[in-house]
């Protein structure tokens, strides 16, 4: 029995994708501790904070992490394949990667809520819809935002 070129490219396509689908969502198992999905924003004064990362470390375990948006929204990963973090209570640290000074000191994000943070916030299986409003200390200068006025 002889088959066609256009048959032989079709089923070695159809192939491919279901291994690489098989291989991607590890075969039903999900390698790591069990995670619930974690998303927010996160706002200084009621004004979005954009450009900042969002980082949760649990007391034992990998740490998940996610960057906001210009909406200041944020989206945990626990991997590059897998999102959320681990169940559970976590120290949860806000660092600023946009106004930072030439100290290094964050010109938005007091450190109270980074390198000194005492946020906690507890994961539980599921959806978790965390948002966290930033106040600005005395210590942290106000940037000016533009008005839009040229």
């Amino acid at each position: 029995m002889k088959t066609s070129p256009g048959y032989l490219r079709s089923s070695l396509s159809r192939m491919t994708v279901a291994l690489a689908v098989a291989l991607l969502s590890g075969c039903g198992k999900q390698d790591g501790p069990p995670l619930g999905t974690v998303s927010g924003y996160v706002r200084a004064e009621g004004a979005p904070v954009s450009g900042a990362l969002v980082i949760f470390e649990p007391e034992e375990g990998r740490a998940s992490v996610g960057r906001t948006d210009e909406r200041g929204w944020y989206e945990l990963r626990y991997t590059s394949i897998r999102k959320g973090a681990e169940i559970g209570r976590h120290t949860v640290r806000i660092e600023d990667t946009e106004g930072v000074s030439e100290d290094g000191q964050s010109l938005r994000i007091p450190s109270e809520y980074n390198s000194k943070s005492k946020l906690t916030a507890e994961v539980v299986k599921g959806s978790n819809k965390l948002d966290f409003d930033v106040e600005i200390s005395k210590n942290v200068k106000k940037t000016p935002r533009p008005t839009g006025e040229g």
